[in-house]
């Protein structure tokens, strides 16, 4: 079964290439662009994984993972973030890892490889490159 992983970031670049990265790994990806979008497709898809962004416009990252922890057991979240407090802001939001930004797709791929326990959706072939 494929992996699902949110990504949610105001960026639409950064959440382009975070989400080409990680589709380009076998994973399932879906995105949301602000907290309050991402509620809902937490609901609707159930990821494995969440990669958040911190700063953002409707419902910031912190918010969001703060309704998220009251849900039940919410997936691990890895935040990313370009904030100077991010790293703090992502242990007291009890997140599962944190990349600062800007941040290598090596190190975000392996990131999520780990928090995922190595799980990966499918075998690459050299044609989904």
């Amino acid at each position: 079964m494929q992996s699902v992983v949110l990504v949610i970031d105001d960026d639409e670049a950064a959440r382009g290439l975070v989400s080409t990265a990680l589709a380009r790994e076998g994973y399932l990806v879906e995105t949301a662009e602000n907290g309050l979008d991402g509620l809902r497709a937490v609901e609707r898809v159930r990821p494995a994984l969440i990669v958040l962004d911190i700063n953002m416009p409707v419902m910031t990252g912190e918010v969001f993972a703060r309704i998220l922890s009251s849900l039940g057991t919410p997936p691990p979240v890895l935040v990313v973030s370009g904030e100077p407090e991010g790293e703090q802001i992502a242990r007291q939001l009890g997140a599962a890892g944190y990349l600062a930004k800007p941040f290598n797709l090596q190190a975000l791929l392996g990131a999520v490889q780990s928090l995922l326990g190595g799980a990966q959706a499918k075998p690459r072939t050299s044609l989904e490159w």
